[in-house]
């Protein structure tokens, strides 16, 4: 196979990789996030469109608010970060299961000296 017929197999690979790594965020997460009264559910609703990521965040019995800023980010995309309004910086890294798709989501988030810094866990709603 000559250079010039493999390149076309190989930009196929390239576009369905990277469609395949963006879209292992998409879906609806819920997991518990520690709080000074106890633990709250936290649930998120992401899409993502190439390296942009969309989607809601409610903590609680709060409404749903959206993210801002949401990227995906890192050598094999596996890094989300975006911000909320309250202010507060969302960084997520995807643990992979026995599957061949993400069912978790590790989280660190940063809100200032006032909110700290809390460490949680997503997965996926099936």
């Amino acid at each position: 196979m000559t250079l010039k017929q493999a390149l076309p197999a190989l930009f196929v690979f390239l576009v369905a990789f990277a469609a395949f790594a963006a879209s292992a965020f998409d879906g609806q997460w819920t997991g518990e996030i520690p709080g000074a009264s106890g633990s709250q559910t936290v649930r998120l609703s992401l899409k993502s469109q190439g390296v942009k990521v969309t989607g809601t965040l409610a903590i609680g019995t709060e409404a749903e608010t959206p993210i801002q800023e949401g990227m995906i980010e890192g050598n094999t995309r596996s890094i989300l970060k975006f911000k909320t309004k309250n202010p507060a910086l969302w960084t997520g890294t995807l643990k992979w299961g026995n599957t061949k798709t993400a069912d978790e989501i590790i989280f660190v988030r940063e809100a200032g000296p006032l909110g700290g810094r809390i460490e949680f866990n997503v997965k996926r709603v099936p």
